[in-house]
């Protein structure tokens, strides 16, 4: 019933885009905010230790019921400033690109939403822009919302750590002590780090930068990112 009315508040653009899922671990009181196309699959592999699970235990990390998982309304009602939340935001370009390949150019079947916008394998990066560009934002699959928009309830609070993935190597340490301190675990690497291209891997044509800036403007704004 849940997944029926979700589909139906999407078809009627009626979707709250900030109530975003929220990934906590009671014990240590760590939390984490996933964003696709941002590490999300790596972060969540990485916090399997919180959980005394192996990777090897998981077969797909995203829908495995051993993980928790509550949408952020849920979560800021037991939320106290004792919590570590955080984060972590990509350039938007690379992950608008990354989005495009991996739900539209790799797939046999392109990704449902985008054949609902009317998108087809094949199409070109600028295409599929525009498509986003002129769909409802309350429609669009929250892998190609921006990131702030995801993040729009936690980011008014100094509590939230926002980390951006082209800087690993200055935060990772940090995340891993954090979580050292609070569960006696050590993370080791952020695990597939090297299937995720962290920088920005093409050159963008002036109508494609003008349409990412449009979609992203507040991501760039919020998160310090240029194009």
């Amino acid at each position: 019933m849940q997944k029926l009315k979700a589909k139906f508040e999407v078809r009627l653009g009626i979707r709250d885009n900030t109530n975003t899922w929220t990934i906590p671990f009671f014990g240590p009181k760590i939390c984490y905010i996933p964003i696709p196309k941002a590490a999300n699959t790596s972060m969540r592999y990485s916090l399997l230790p919180l959980l005394n699970l192996a990777p090897s235990d998981v077969h797909d990390v995203h829908k495995d019921n051993r993980i928790p998982k509550m949408r952020s309304s849920g979560f800021l009602q037991t939320y106290d400033p004792s919590w570590f939340v955080f984060s972590i935001v990509r350039h938007p370009a690379a992950r608008a690109y990354s989005a495009y390949k991996d739900k539209l150019l790799r797939p046999t079947v392109p990704f449902r939403r985008l054949s609902e916008m009317g998108l087809k394998k094949g199409d070109t990066f600028e295409t599929f822009l525009s498509a986003l560009q002129d769909w409802p934002i309350k429609a669009l699959n929250d892998h190609f919302l921006p990131q702030s928009e995801l993040l729009s309830r936690f980011l008014p609070a100094s509590e939230i750590s926002v980390y951006r993935l082209e800087d690993v190597g200055e935060w990772w340490k940090t995340l891993d002590g954090e979580t050292f301190a609070r569960s006696g675990l050590n993370l080791g690497a952020l695990r597939n780090l090297n299937e995720t291209n962290n920088g920005v891997e093409k050159e963008f044509s002036h109508a494609e930068k003008s349409i990412i800036h449009d979609l992203y403007h507040r991501d760039f704004e919020t998160f310090g990112y240029q194009l």
